[in-house]
């Protein structure tokens, strides 16, 4: 037999083996294969209800102050009202420029503006702004137009997106990245505490929602389900950003916007005992939104 032939041999046999196991579903890869089918089904549908429990926080501002702290949330006089609402759009703002700069995707409510901006050239600030005019001018036309509070809020955080972007642009590793996007998640729901805190407008995509179920008669919770995956497919189309951030805001915006909101809170009612600032307790059911 010649040397080539014997050479060649023990190769031939490895390859055939290794192709016998890949059919057969011995191999390392086809049994990975086996564990994400088993596994995957499960997954899906703990994200499903994850993704269920942010709809029905976001739904409306009263629901989701109520899941944070019905204690968190006092009566306020309104100078510091109306001073919450551009400190919410200042930790808004940074919080997105960090999870932007971080490389690791976007939340689903900022995947629009993320895909208009690489569509369109737009920065995303711009996008942003117009992505929320768009919302506000919707749900005005159905009878559900935002507040002064809102449209301040979002020009506020449109203009401040664009100022810090390139200010908090980072360089490191993945660890590095995913620390610089969970202090930019935390800055979101310190923002949307003093937002909930405010009390002077809700979001435009809660306008939006609480507009179409008013002209349905369908669930607030469901048409907001329906809604963020409407965004999330029309963000992806348009080549947002999209990685392991986008999950992570979608499992754990709820409970960051229960702390934001309960750390607020306490920082208002030590800043009222310090300066012998007046509060009037009230419990969140009793104050309209």
């Amino acid at each position: 037999m010649a040397d080539g032939d014997l050479g060649g041999r023990p190769g031939g046999l490895e390859r055939r083996s290794f192709d016998a196991r890949v059919l057969t579903g011995e191999s390392p890869l086809a049994r990975a294969r086996r564990v994400v089918v088993a596994v995957a089904p499960a997954v899906m549908r703990w994200v499903g209800q994850q993704l269920g429990t942010l709809s029905r926080i976001s739904a409306r501002p009263a629901a989701r102050a109520r899941m944070a702290s019905a204690n968190t949330i006092r009566r306020q006089p309104m100078v510091v009202r109306v001073l919450l609402v551009p400190l919410a759009s200042l930790f808004v703002a940074m919080g997105v420029a960090l999870q932007i700069t971080s490389g690791l995707g976007v939340g689903p409510g900022d995947m629009v503006a993320s895909g208009l901006s690489a569509a369109t050239g737009l920065s995303f600030g711009s996008a942003a702004m117009l992505m929320s005019g768009t919302l506000a001018l919707i749900a005005t036309a159905l009878g559900r137009p935002p507040k002064m509070g809102t449209l301040v809020n979002v020009a506020l955080i449109a203009l401040l997106i664009d100022l810090f972007l390139p200010l908090v642009a980072i360089e490191g590793g993945y660890l590095s990245r995913l620390l610089h996007f969970g202090v930019g998640l935390w800055s979101v729901g310190l923002g949307i505490g003093c937002l909930l805190h405010a009390r002077l407008g809700i979001g435009t995509h809660e306008a939006l929602s609480l507009a179409i179920s008013d002209h349905t008669g369908i669930a607030v919770g469901h048409v907001r389900r329906s809604q963020e995956l409407s965004l999330l497919a029309l963000g992806l189309v348009l080549g947002s950003q999209f990685g392991i951030g986008t999950f992570l805001v979608a499992l754990f915006i709820a409970p960051v916007i229960s702390a934001g909101t309960a750390t607020v809170g306490k920082a208002l009612t030590t800043l009222a005992t310090t300066f012998d600032v007046p509060e009037i307790d009230a419990h969140v059911a009793d104050i309209s939104f």
